[in-house]
């Protein structure tokens, strides 16, 4: 009886040293497994912080260039003009784009090539519904639009415009979602720099050609167009349109996915369309310019946010996928720390600097301008915890609980900006 015991013992420390060897085994592949991740990471962020400088210096210098060109009133009647596409864009993603990160990115870490067509296929067809419907929308209703959103019904036809700009912007944003997730980071700033650099040219040009308002339109339009072309020739490439043999992902899936995280940012941009909407019906149009060309400088806060905030979700999604807890914690706390350095120090110096900033740039026409960029950058200050824990939330599929944390800011801020601003105006 002894020697039974004794063999079952030995037989079961045997067995529970080679699952603890397995384990081991495991940790260290996936160890080795994560150093490669973290640095893939740091190379694409780098690539999409040099894409985006590089991209946001040239849309900095044609804004610049135009508001010059065009003095307060008329940026600011082309701010305004922008507004309607900007709110019916709320309307043309139903969270597909982030689904598509989310998917993409996960079946692209499990090496299923196949799968990754499928989801793009199919979200690619889903996009193009919604955003040829909005567009349409967009040009129909362009003169109650522009009445009813701005009290403008004299820009009905620059509004009618940017119907175009509607259905292109949205399908880009689609690609670019694909190209981050396919972590394909060059290609991506290439686009991106692609439509500022269009826009650079066209813009300005346009506006000295004699066609004012109307040409610093069309080339901002025209630069989105460009770039959705390049990236419909990418994809096209990608899946060859062909419809996919596999069936493992339904465009339902995509949407029920997407669907909280799509209501979360939908009230986070209510928020501020709503303000946006209540300035253009308050302020006038000098104050409309200064406060667009002191929004010009918060892009340099963004420089600091956007590499972290655009690789961090699909990262966050394929560790998640392989159960990386330790590494993701690891991750999380490293990134944090470095983006609350940086982001902080960048939104400080330019609160500091506002006035001699804008004087520099934009000359003494603007002068509410530097108070604008004052109060703007003072906003970004907690940006480092909300764009982190947000991307590691939508990695991991807890989007419901950025739905309620949106849902719980739209509820107190929205009362709170109508008094504010119906009190004091743009400074409210």
């Amino acid at each position: 009886m002894l020697v039974c015991f004794h063999r079952l013992g030995v037989r079961r420390i045997r067995n529970i040293l080679k699952e603890l060897q397995g384990i081991y085994l495991r940790s260290d592949e996936l160890s080795e497994e994560f150093e490669k991740v973290l640095v893939r990471t740091s190379r694409d962020a780098f690539v999409v912080f040099v894409g985006n400088f590089l991209s946001t210096l040239f849309l900095a210098v044609s804004a610049i260039i135009v508001a010059r060109l065009l003095q307060p009133e008329n940026y600011g009647i082309y701010s305004v003009s922008l507004l309607v596409s900007s709110v019916l864009l709320l309307f043309t993603d139903f969270g597909i784009d982030s689904a598509l990160v989310k998917y993409v990115s996960k079946f692209n870490a499990l090496r299923k090539e196949e799968i990754v067509k499928e989801v793009v296929f199919k979200g690619l067809v889903l996009k193009l519904f919604v955003v040829s419907v909005v567009s349409v929308v967009n040009y129909l209703f362009a003169f109650e639009l522009s009445t009813t959103l701005a009290e403008r019904p004299e820009l009905a036809y620059y509004v009618s415009l940017t119907s175009i700009l509607t259905f292109s912007t949205a399908l880009m944003n689609s690609f670019l979602a694909i190209m981050t997730a396919l972590g394909r980071m060059k290609l991506r700033s290439f686009v991106m720099i692609m439509q500022s650099l269009t826009k650079l040219l066209l813009s300005p040009l346009l506006v000295l050609l004699g066609f004012g308002v109307l040409g610093a339109l069309l080339g901002h339009i025209a630069s989105y167009v460009v770039s959705c072309v390049t990236g419909f020739v990418v994809m096209l490439s990608y899946v060859k349109l062909k419809k996919p043999r596999e069936n493992i992902v339904r465009s339902y899936d995509l949407v029920r996915f997407g669907l909280p995280l799509y209501l979360s940012g939908l009230l986070s941009v209510v928020l501020q369309r709503f303000q946006y909407v209540m300035l253009a019906r308050i302020a006038t149009n000098a104050e409309l310019g200064n406060m667009q060309a002191a929004n010009q400088f918060i892009s340099l806060i963004t420089l600091t946010i956007a590499p972290f905030s655009i690789t961090l979700f699909p990262v966050f999604s394929s560790l998640e996928v392989r159960g990386a807890w330790r590494e993701i914690n690891e991750l999380l706390n490293n990134v944090l720390k470095y983006m609350s350095i940086f982001t902080v120090q960048v939104a400080l110096m330019i609160g500091v600097f506002s006035q001699d900033v804008i004087r520099l740039i934009y000359g003494r026409l603007y002068v509410t301008a530097p108070l604008y960029l004052t109060l703007m950058s003072v906003g970004y200050v907690y940006a480092p915890f909300t764009v982190t824990l947000s991307a590691l939330l939508s990695g991991l599929g807890r989007t419901k609980d950025l739905l309620y944390s949106s849902a719980i800011q739209l509820l107190i801020m929205m009362p709170v900006s109508y008094l504010l601003i119906s009190s004091a105006g743009p400074e409210g």
